[in-house]
């Protein structure tokens, strides 16, 4: 599933993404939109991406509530539920679930960088996972 440019106060609930490289794709001007209640499973990948564009491009004020992300990776490729590298702001992770019932297939719930602006994080929790959240230094 993909947000494309420019969608602002958009709202995607309810939805069920199973077997796909990427689940949901958000970026390139995509401002003020909500992900609510969404089951995100077996992509091979990640779960939801927040694309890497310049900072006046990012999906800011994005809301991502109740979602549950499961399963998310290769053997060999674990893979995130969120991919949060990127120059946003104002976002709001809040009540989310990252499960992983095979071992080492997930590497973490959510992955943020250097470049990734202030987040209000509540109550997201991971099962069968080290971190619920992880910092990516290496950008």
């Amino acid at each position: 599933m993909g947000w494309y440019w420019g969608v602002q106060h958009g709202l995607a609930e309810n939805n069920r993404i199973e077997g796909c490289p990427i689940g949901i794709s958000i970026g390139h001007r995509d401002t003020h939109n909500t992900l609510r209640g969404n089951s995100i499973r077996r992509c091979t990948q990640i779960g939801l991406q927040f694309r890497d564009d310049p900072p006046d491009r990012a999906a800011h004020f994005t809301r991502v509530e109740d979602n549950q992300f499961e399963d998310i990776g290769a053997p060999g490729a674990p893979g995130w539920g969120i991919d949060l590298r990127a120059p946003v702001r104002g976002c709001v992770l809040r009540g989310n679930r990252f499960v992983c019932t095979r071992p080492g297939l997930m590497r973490g719930g959510i992955r943020t960088d250097a470049r990734t602006g202030p987040l209000e994080l509540d109550n997201n929790r991971a099962q069968g996972l080290k971190h619920t959240i992880e910092k990516d230094e290496s950008r």
